[in-house]
């Protein structure tokens, strides 16, 4: 039995699609030796990172770093869908916020952070808090 979209929900998709891609073109980060990267840009230098991963603890680091944008995106898609499974939302859900919070572990004592990087992060919880949201919506 399928069923049909609700507006309700293209429009919390279309919205959460709109953030993620503003984001990618909001500053994240400041260093003294570049003025200010952008998103897409913080995506490609932590992907070229991986090159450079000298233990096994910061290639996992880096690898949720690189990931999450990914994982981001199936969320949001998820959110879509008309029936979702909890098991599966749960895990993407910790991975995709444990992989945007290494960047604050690594570099929130400092004020390299920029707004960017939060609006990418309320991003994350926004799509959570939906997607849990429609799994309590299911039950009833």
């Amino acid at each position: 039995m399928k069923t049909k979209l609700t507006t309700k929900d293209r429009l919390i998709t279309g919205g959460l699609l709109g953030v993620f891609t503003l984001s990618m073109f909001l500053p994240v980060m400041r260093f003294s030796f570049i003025d200010e990267m952008y998103g897409y840009q913080a995506f490609g230098a932590n992907a070229l990172r991986l090159i450079f991963v000298e233990n096994y603890l910061e290639y996992l680091s880096v690898i949720f770093t690189v990931v999450s944008p990914l994982f981001l995106l199936i969320l949001i898609f998820w959110t879509m869908r008309p029936k979702l499974k909890k098991i599966p939302v749960a895990i993407l859900s910790v991975a995709t916020l444990f992989g945007s919070l290494v960047w604050v572990f690594k570099y929130g004592s400092q004020s390299i952070l920029l707004y960017g990087y939060w609006v990418w992060l309320l991003l994350i919880v926004a799509t959570i808090a939906v997607s849990f949201w429609k799994l309590k919506q299911q039950k009833n």
